[in-house]
């Protein structure tokens, strides 16, 4: 990689993350862990942008009015002679056909499916949404909820926080802690002969050498971090390229890359509390495609679902220690539009997956419903499940919080009962 590349690279991963990450990132990157917070469990954050139609992802197809709103984007019931047909999960709700290889991870009780999740007084603007979700909070906050997880539980003095991104998301804004973003660590293969070690090393220390001013109170910090940083870089890349295991296959598509490297950082037992990343293009406002192989939401549904259980054959016996939460900022409307599409919506599915969990479909109180009378604004899904109750049950159960006041201030959870 040429220098300049390497340096952008090396401020987007470290940049906007606060002093205190910049220490993490280059003097303890790859320390042993002790006493993380998450005591070994790691959660993998996975942003599904763009508002997915969850109504086609958990298809409702018990309930008479999802065929009569949707005449040409419904999924066959799994009754039907059609050949890609509801994957059926309760005798009520199944997967998209296209989500063969999840619905196998279901059978085996690893994914807990939540067809109706969103908050209070919603936003149906993405970005609104998305910031409401990753601040966890009404009102203004700089800091998101997985930065309040990080500031509130014990410093291992490890790396805890990877975003694998351009940027930090907003739900790691305001982390005290180390939180870097690399959106390829196979990128960092700076160093591809002994020459070009030592001149990335130059270019690094040179960087550092100047004196910075006396009142600086991150002078010391900075000074660990042009000693340390391009071995402790060099390490990482080390680290996330461990084989692939278990015979798994990945698509070749950027999200299988990011969950392969996201799985060869939990493999690699460095003590990495949360892996983030994201998975766009569910803004499905036409031509979103019913059960057809080639159609819109089948192909975002199968990339998505085979890497997922790419991901999990891939960690073996380490998925007991590994919960994702696969959510997205809004629902569909529960009518398709004149496009062959569907407009912004409300509540959405959501999903935890993991080998420590309690698979099933949760939807506590019952289905609200797709009658006009049932919808919200006679088009919209309303929620069952408050999404921090999701967040709050994840913190308690697998990351060693025990209490969740501080970090989803103001929100009493209810208690869902997915965690074994």
């Amino acid at each position: 990689m040429k220098r300049r590349v390497f340096l952008e690279h090396l401020l987007k991963a470290i940049g906007g993350a606060g002093a205190s990450s910049l220490l993490g990132a280059g003097s303890a990157l790859l320390s042993t862990p002790a006493g993380a917070a998450g005591a070994g469990h790691t959660l993998v954050i996975v942003f599904l942008r763009g508002g997915w139609d969850g109504l086609n992802v958990a298809v409702p197809y018990g309930d008479a009015n999802y065929y009569a709103l949707r005449s040409s984007i419904a999924i066959p019931r799994p009754d039907s002679s059609q050949s890609r047909k509801v994957l059926d999960l309760n005798g009520y709700f199944g997967f998209h056909p296209s989500m063969a290889s999840l619905h196998a991870l279901y059978s085996k009780g690893m994914v807990a499916v939540m067809p109706a999740v969103h908050y209070p007084n919603p936003y149906q603007s993405h970005f609104a949404g998305q910031d409401m979700i990753e601040h966890s909070m009404a009102g203004e906050e700089l800091t998101g909820w997985l930065a309040r997880y990080l500031n509130e539980t014990p410093d291992s003095g490890v790396q805890r926080a990877i975003a694998l991104s351009d940027v930090l998301p907003r739900s790691l804004a305001g982390a005290s802690t180390p939180a870097s973003a690399f959106p390829d660590i196979a990128s960092l293969n700076l160093a591809s002969s002994p020459d070009d070690h030592a001149a990335i090393s130059t270019v690094i220390s040179d960087a550092y050498r100047y004196e910075l001013p006396v009142n600086n109170p991150n002078s010391t910090t900075l000074r660990v971090i042009g000693s340390q940083l391009v071995s402790n870089l060099v390490e990482l890349e080390s680290a996330a390229s461990i084989p692939v295991q278990n015979n798994a296959t990945y698509p070749s598509s950027n999200f299988g890359r990011q969950l392969r490297q996201g799985a060869s950082l939990i493999k690699s037992g460095l003590g990495v509390e949360l892996i983030t990343l994201s998975l766009g293009g569910w803004d499905t406002h036409s031509q979103e495609g019913g059960a057809e192989a080639s159609g819109r939401m089948s192909t975002l549904l199968m990339n998505f679902s085979d890497s997922m259980s790419a991901f999990f054959t891939d960690i073996g016996g380490l998925s007991g220690n590994v919960t994702v939460i696969a959510m997205s900022e809004f629902g569909r409307t529960a009518a398709q539009n004149g496009s062959g599409g569907t407009d912004h919506g409300m509540a959405t599915t959501w999903m935890a997956i993991g080998g420590s969990l309690k698979g099933g479909v949760y939807c506590p109180g019952g289905w609200p419903g797709l009658s006009a009378t049932q919808l919200a604004n006679s088009r919209y899904l309303k929620a069952t499940i408050d999404y921090r109750s999701l967040f709050a049950e994840a913190l308690k159960s697998r990351m060693g919080v025990s209490s969740v006041a501080s970090i989803l201030p103001g929100f009493d959870p209810i208690a869902l009962g997915i965690f074994s």
